[in-house]
């Protein structure tokens, strides 16, 4: 009969002591495991966030920045319009107009020096003209030019705007309306707003 091995009390509540820690241990392992995710997860979060919010303001920084060469080459594009109807701009026919082959013109070319004022027999042409230009109560001179540059749309006007009015200096008598000066003003939201002061070729024939 083999002899039977007694264990002390002492021995069994150390057997039940590290029991308990190894299931202590393991538990405490899981909860740093899952907190170290849940941190991960919160970085991680944070991270796409910082980045979602840096790219949206580099879409619009490139919006904005699309936009403002737009508006600079429409508003580039239409003051050469603008000033290529100013040096075409006749009264060679007695009236405001664009047409050098009117009735009392010389029919020279745009641009020439006979291209502005009246031949010399169309006398009532020439005093029509002379009328204009001595008028201190409007701008009647630029009158058919104001309404040829203002009358085309521009290319999209949601970008820029354009307006057209006498440039006047009320220092002077009457406004300075015999300086014959036109101020076009284009207006942007890009930041893209300019100011253009333009004379008629035509008012150097002015006497």
């Amino acid at each position: 009969m083999l002899p039977v091995q007694l264990r002390s009390p002492h021995s069994v509540v150390d057997g039940l002591q590290n029991t308990r820690d190894v299931h202590n241990t393991s538990e405490a392992a899981r909860g740093s495991t899952i907190l170290e995710v849940l941190l991960a997860v919160v970085i991680i979060g944070v991270a796409l966030a910082g980045a979602a919010t840096l790219m949206t303001s580099q879409n619009r920084s490139i919006t904005s920045s699309v936009q403002l060469n737009q508006a600079q080459n429409q508003i580039d594009a239409d003051v050469a319009a603008v000033r290529n109807l100013a040096e075409t701009y006749t009264w060679c026919s007695g009236a405001g107009g664009f047409n050098g082959s009117a009735t009392n013109c010389a029919g020279a070319a745009a641009r020439n020096e006979n291209y502005y004022f009246p031949v010399p027999t169309a006398t009532a042409a020439i005093a029509a003209f002379e009328t204009a230009c001595k008028n201190t109560t409007s701008d009647t001179l630029n009158t058919t030019l104001v309404t040829a540059i203002s009358s085309p749309a521009l290319p999209n006007p949601s970008l820029v705007t354009r307006a057209v009015t006498q440039d006047r200096n009320n220092a002077f008598p009457n406004g300075d309306f015999a300086s014959h000066r036109l101020r076009i003003t284009y207006t942007s939201t890009t930041g893209a707003s300019r100011v253009v002061l333009l004379v008629p070729t035509v008012a150097a024939w002015c006497p």
